[in-house]
Parts: C-alpha cells; structure tokens; sequence
C-alpha cells in the first residue's frame, strides 16, 4: 500500500472505532503509522511490509514489523481524574497506557539472501537497516495518535533468547530492531457505573452569629 492508501485505511478505522466505540483500535492505527514512518525512508527503493515474520523467504526485498508482545507500562499510571460530562452526566471512560512491543528485520531477495557472501560493512541488509533506524529516531510522534512515547530498547523478558527464537524459525540470526510505544488506549465505557445524578438545587442556610460569637435567634 502506498501512503494515500494507509490514511485511506487509518480514516476507514477511525470510523469504525466512531460506530462501535466498545472496542479501542489504537493499535490498529499505530502499525498503520510505523509502517508510514518507516516506509518515507524507502521511497527510492522498492519493499513490502508485513506485519509478522516470513515463513519462507520472500522473493522480494521486505521489512517485517513483528508485534510481538503488549502489555500495560505501569510506569506512566498517573493519578489524572476522569472528567465529568455535563450533557450525558457520566463520566469519560478512563484510559491505561499499552506498551507495544517489535521486533524489526529486513529480509533481502530470496536468490540473494540463499548465496553466501560475506557481508560488506555497508551491505544491503545493514543499509536497509539503518533506514529503518533512522526512521524510527527521527519519528516521535503519529499523526491521530497523541500522548505516544517511542524509544529504540533492548528486547523485553518476553523475548531474551535471540538463539533460540532464530532456530525456532529455521533461519539464521539476523540484525534487528527493537522498538517500543507505548500508547494511551481508552477503556470501554460503562453507562449504568459511571452515571452520576446531576445536582438540580443549591440551598445555603444563612446564621446569623453575634459579636460576642454566638448565634443569635431570627425574630
């Protein structure tokens, strides 16, 4: 997909997240934009994209955006109260702060990547890669998706044997990336919890007290 086709696709969900509000698509549209990043740093050479990890060897040059693990970042839990909306009276749903989780490769063409050759130090992997990486260090934010926090980290415990991850695919290990985001998702709101009556009548009650401190009695 080209870029017009991915905002195409990212309004497209925008609007089922508008007619079915009980279920959040953050990250839908989040791989959406990754892939948006990484790809304006591709635009003179030619790749797909997937979104899980080949299990064969393409036969054309791909960038693989696995998601591989996601979980609440409890670091950024914050104490921010939930505001009140005067026209419905309820409460705005709450929000919880998911860490996305991927592991980043490139995959060459399948006739180069069979034939051994020692790999230069500016060779077509490594130079695919550090596109990917320059894109990832130069985007901090995503169009749609406010509040992201993006950082290029060590795997997580999820994923800490890289051996033995690489022998379960059958391949040889490879250079890649781990990236994090962690974004705000919005909780699926609950009418009949988060009602609260509305406060019609205000009445204050005025005593009058003495100078010596003490009330003194209406006539």
């Amino acid at each position: 997909m080209n870029n017009d086709e991915l905002n195409l696709k990212f309004t497209a969900i925008e609007n089922e997240q508008e007619n079915d509000p009980g279920i959040d698509r953050t990250v839908l549209k989040l791989n959406i934009r990754i892939q948006q990043a990484i790809a304006s740093y591709f635009e003179d050479k030619p790749v797909k994209f997937r979104f899980d990890l080949p299990k064969k060897k393409p036969t054309q040059a791909t960038v693989s955006i696995f998601l591989y693990e996601i979980q609440e970042d409890v670091q950024l839990r914050n104490g921010v109260s939930r505001q009140y909306d005067v026209r419905s009276n309820t409460l705005q749903p709450g929000w919880v702060h998911l860490r996305c989780n991927y592991l980043i490769t490139y995959w060459q063409e399948l006739e180069k990547d069979d034939v051994y050759v020692r790999m230069p130090p500016d060779g077509e992997q490594i130079k695919a890669m550090n596109r990917v990486l320059n894109a990832l260090l130069n985007t901090h934010a995503f169009d749609g998706l406010p509040s992201v926090y993006t950082r290029v980290i060590e795997p997580s415990e999820g994923l800490t044997s890289l051996g033995n991850f690489w022998r379960s695919l059958d391949d040889k290990p490879r250079l890649c990336i781990h990236y994090a985001v962690t974004v705000p998702m919005q909780l699926t709101p609950s009418a009949d919890a988060d009602t609260i009556k509305p406060i019609n009548v205000v009445e204050s009650v005025l005593t009058p007290i003495s100078r010596n401190g003490k009330e003194e009695t209406m006539p």
